[in-house]
């Protein structure tokens, strides 16, 4: 602080102090350039008696601990809930990504399929094995039906696989096919919904190795006719016996084989076989690369 008063006594009153020049250092843009600064004098220590400095002063008690904040959520008006997570299978991509070009796939198989069903409503999907990826296709265009404003039903009439109420999430077990057969429950009370608008499910209920007789099944789906405008039914994979039985009372059969036996044993020869043996197989749907 000494050179500021030094600097005030030589201007004396009245008089103005001199402009300071800034200065910075000598850079790309130009000359070195002075800059103003005041100096301030050393740091110095502060003293008081014995008694000051003993003095009580006022008793600080230590800050307490602030609470925790609870959690914070902010929510807009009118937005909806956060979705939960889909029971329904991954691979049904007609359901969960139906913009995808695997989606748009399934919709050229359906309308494919519905052109060489014709008036046909009752349409069963058999494998040329087990594993071929009927369910799959099954349930890919039962979505995609439902999707474009049709009521479906699927029928899991596979008794020693069933998997269509697993794939479309319907975890409660229930009345089913079987028990609708044997008389021991009302068809209302064995379709269930599912997450896809429009489309309805008739699991297999209860354990059972063999169908009933031919002509309940067919009584069953006259009447499932009736009530929708497509039924598709996922039957285990053909072996003469529950398959054959189902495609009697079925308005068209599909064959399912995988992309690598198309052209191979045993699913070319099934092909040929089944049109012989009185099957209405109206054709075959290749699954897979």
């Amino acid at each position: 602080m000494g050179k500021v008063h030094d600097m005030l006594r030589q201007n004396g009153p009245g008089k103005a102090a001199p402009a300071a020049r800034p200065e910075v250092a000598a850079g790309a843009d130009g000359p070195a350039v002075e800059m103003p600064f005041i100096e301030v004098g050393p740091r110095r220590s502060v003293t008081g008696s014995p008694d000051v400095l003993a003095a009580p002063g006022p008793r600080t008690q230590p800050p307490s601990p602030l609470p925790r904040p609870h959690g914070l959520q902010f929510r807009q008006v009118g937005a909806p809930a956060p979705a939960r997570a889909s029971r329904v299978a991954p691979e049904l991509v007609a359901y969960h990504a139906p913009d995808q070009p695997a989606a748009e796939q399934y919709r050229a198989l359906l309308a494919s399929v519905l052109t060489a069903a014709g008036s046909s409503k009752v349409l069963l999907f058999t494998g040329s094995r087990p594993g071929a990826g009927t369910t799959t296709v099954l349930l890919n265009l039962a979505v995609t039906a439902a999707r474009q404003g049709r009521w479906a039903l699927v029928i899991d009439a596979n008794l020693r696989r069933p998997a269509v109420a697993a794939r479309l999430g319907l975890t409660e077990a229930g009345a089913g096919l079987m028990d609708v057969l044997a008389g021991e429950a009302e068809l209302a009370q064995a379709l269930a919904a599912t997450a896809q608008e429009r489309l309805l499910a008739l699991p297999a209920g209860r354990p059972a190795a063999l169908l009933a007789a031919a002509d309940s099944v067919r009584s069953l789906l006259e009447e499932l006719k009736a009530r929708f405008e497509l039924v598709l039914i996922d039957a285990p994979a053909w072996d003469g016996r529950s398959a054959a039985l189902l495609a009697g009372a079925a308005d068209a059969v599909f064959l399912v084989v995988s992309a690598g036996e198309a052209d191979a044993p045993p699913a070319s020869e099934l092909m040929s076989a089944l049109p012989g043996r009185g099957v209405k197989l109206a054709g075959c749907v290749v699954a897979g690369k």
